[in-house]
């Protein structure tokens, strides 16, 4: 398989004030606790929606990927 990726922009790199800097790393640690705790949860709501939805796959190749469930519920 190949992969083509297109540069769509390009930024120059920043330095983020730490007000800013400590916001996005609390942020990302509550999603982190967040997974934690409710990731059963969600996992099971995923596989309710996926159970009751139509997936049609084109190519066979990637047919398991489709039918795969995943073993992780955290």
């Amino acid at each position: 398989a190949y992969w083509i990726i297109r540069c769509i922009e390009k930024q120059s790199a920043i330095t983020l004030p730490f007000d800013r800097a400590r916001d996005a790393a609390f942020k990302g640690m509550l999603l982190y606790k967040g997974q934690q705790v409710n990731g059963r949860k969600m996992q099971e709501g995923l596989d309710v929606f996926q159970a009751g939805s139509k997936i049609t796959v084109h190519w066979p190749n990637y047919t398991d990927a489709i039918t795969a469930k995943s073993t992780d519920t955290k």
